[in-house]
Formats: structure tokens, C-alpha cells, sequence
């Protein structure tokens, strides 16, 4: 039995190491990787398929916490309001919303101005995230933040 312990203990070793490798690489290297990289995710998000749109969107959300500038650069924020257009899964569109909040925070004036430019999206995204519990509002406060207001359909006249 005591070769068996010896194993597991190495197999624990080595996962904590390739974990704690695989955020310092994320945290320092992501920056620098660029340009290759959000193409081919941009193209992953684009990708027909809710599978490699939601895999795409959800490493564009990740990538969007290192290299916001380069994003907005490179059009991000018209492949997330693409999708956002084309998506039926909410989850997806959550995805998408917190993207592009992210971009729109980080990115500086050249962020807002992106996302701004989506103002019709960011209405529709808001009405189709309406149904999700803790996203109400939040497409909407995101046009406001990007200077488009949008005129969003009352939902419910009695609460103000």
C-alpha cells in the first residue's frame, strides 16, 4: 500500500502545480500573447453552434480582464453584439453582457464608444435577459454608461 499513497500524494503535487503554473501564466502572459489569440476566439464566437458560440463568448468574457484595449482595437465588442443578436441561450447572452460591461469599464472612452454604438442590441439584450434572475437592468445601466439611452419598453407599469 505504500507505494499507492506515495502516487496519490504526487498526483496532488502535480495538479496543484500545473494549477497554480496555469494562473500565474494568465496573469502575466495574456497580455502579451495578443493578437493570434482573440482572432481565433473571436472567430470561435462567430462560430455556428451554440456550443463553440457560448465556448467562444465565455473566453472573450476571460480575455476581456487583461487586454480590454486590444479587444476594443481588434472589434470585439461588434463579434459580442453579433452574437448577442443571433443567440437564443441565455446563458450566452449573460456571457455576452458581461463582456461587454467589462469592455465597456476597461476599455476607456474607446470602450464606451463600442458599445454605445450597440445601443438597439443593448435594449434587446436587456428585454431578452428580463426573464433571468439577478440580470434585470443591467444591459440597461450599460447603454446609460456608454451615453445611449435606450427607451426601453415598460415591463411592468406598476413598479416605477
Amino acid at each position: 500500500g505504500g507505494a499507492a499513497e506515495g502516487t496519490e500524494g504526487d498526483r496532488f503535487a502535480l495538479k496543484a502545480l500545473t494549477l497554480g503554473t496555469a494562473a500565474v501564466l494568465a496573469v502575466n502572459v495574456v497580455p502579451y500573447i495578443g493578437e493570434p489569440l482573440i482572432v481565433n476566439t473571436m472567430a470561435l464566437a462567430r462560430a455556428k453552434g451554440e456550443f463553440f458560440q457560448r465556448a467562444g463568448v465565455w473566453r472573450l468574457e476571460f480575455l476581456a480582464r487583461y487586454t480590454p484595449n486590444k479587444m476594443v482595437e481588434l472589434g470585439v465588442v461588434d463579434v459580442l453584439a453579433e452574437v448577442a443578436g443571433e443567440t437564443e441561450d441565455t446563458e450566452t447572452l449573460g456571457l455576452c453582457v458581461g463582456a461587454l460591461e467589462r469592455l465597456a469599464g476597461a476599455g476607456g472612452a474607446a470602450g464606451r464608444a463600442a458599445v454605445g454604438a450597440h445601443c438597439v442590441r443593448l435594449v434587446e439584450l436587456e428585454r431578452a435577459l428580463q426573464a433571468r434572475e439577478g440580470w434585470v437592468g443591467r444591459a440597461a445601466s450599460l447603454a446609460r454608461t456608454c451615453g445611449c439611452e435606450p427607451r426601453l419598453p415598460p415591463s411592468s407599469p406598476e413598479k416605477a
